[in-house]
């Protein structure tokens, strides 16, 4: 907890990733309902360079207005059951267990490509540097 800092808005976490890293950062948020303008889980990946703020909502969920002025809303975590309310712990887990094997399955398929001649190996360097 020695990291943890208390600031008033997202506005002042954005303006300390940007002192820190110098780049502009992209919001994401989470939530249990679906939104027109969802997107996968496996389309952050093509941010590993972007500095990313991912906010979990609690049980009452984000406002719609919140969530609507952040850059990515992600699709929500499908259980299967039609249920997707998880508490804030579990919502995390899932996710962050779900951007680690999508990283890894993508990883894989893309020296798989190279390997057999399914990806252009002329763009292996610029894809490696991205990582």
């Amino acid at each position: 907890l020695s990291n943890l800092k208390i600031v008033d808005s997202i506005e002042t976490v954005k303006e300390d990733i940007y002192k820190k890293t110098g780049a502009e950062i992209i919001t994401v948020g989470t939530t249990a309902k679906k939104k027109e303008k969802s997107q996968p889980l496996s389309s952050l990946l093509k941010h590993k360079k972007t500095p990313l703020l991912i906010l979990f909502g609690t049980a009452g969920g984000m406002d719609d207005n919140f969530l609507d002025s952040l850059d990515i809303i992600l699709e929500p975590i499908e259980t299967g059951s039609g249920y997707n309310h998880l508490s804030v712990r579990s919502a995390v887990s899932i996710f962050i267990d779900r951007l680690y094997m999508a990283d890894y399955y993508w990883r894989a398929y893309f020296l798989y490509g190279v390997r057999h001649g399914k990806c252009d190996s002329s763009k292996a360097g610029n894809t490696a540097e991205k990582n």
